[in-house]
C-alpha cells in the first residue's frame, strides 16, 4: 500500500501530458483479404485439345492450279507481267 501511495504522489507531482490521439485512418487492405498464390493442380487446363477442331479438319489443300491462278491474279493486281516469272525451256 505504501508503494501505491508513492506512485500516486509521483503521478500528481509530474503532470504528464495525455497521449496524443491517433487519427482514425483505416488501411486499404484488411487482414486476410490478400490473395495468396495457389499450388498448381495436376491437371493442366491451358493445353490444346488432342482432337483437331472442326474448322481445321475441313480445310482443303490447294492444288498447283489454284496456286498458279492466285499468283496470276495477284500479279495482275500489282501491274506486273507474268511472263518475266516463267522459265523458258
Amino acid at each position: 500500500m505504501r508503494f501505491v501511495k508513492k506512485y500516486n504522489s509521483f503521478l500528481e507531482e509530474f503532470n504528464f501530458a495525455e497521449p496524443a490521439v491517433r487519427p482514425d485512418v483505416k488501411p486499404d487492405v484488411k487482414p486476410g483479404t490478400i490473395e495468396k498464390p495457389s499450388i498448381p493442380g495436376p491437371i493442366r487446363r491451358d493445353r490444346t485439345s488432342p482432337v483437331p477442331s472442326p474448322a481445321k479438319a475441313e480445310l482443303k489443300r490447294a492444288t498447283a492450279e489454284d496456286v498458279a491462278n492466285r499468283f496470276i491474279e495477284l500479279a495482275h493486281k500489282a501491274g506486273d507481267d507474268v511472263k518475266k516469272y516463267v522459265e523458258k525451256k
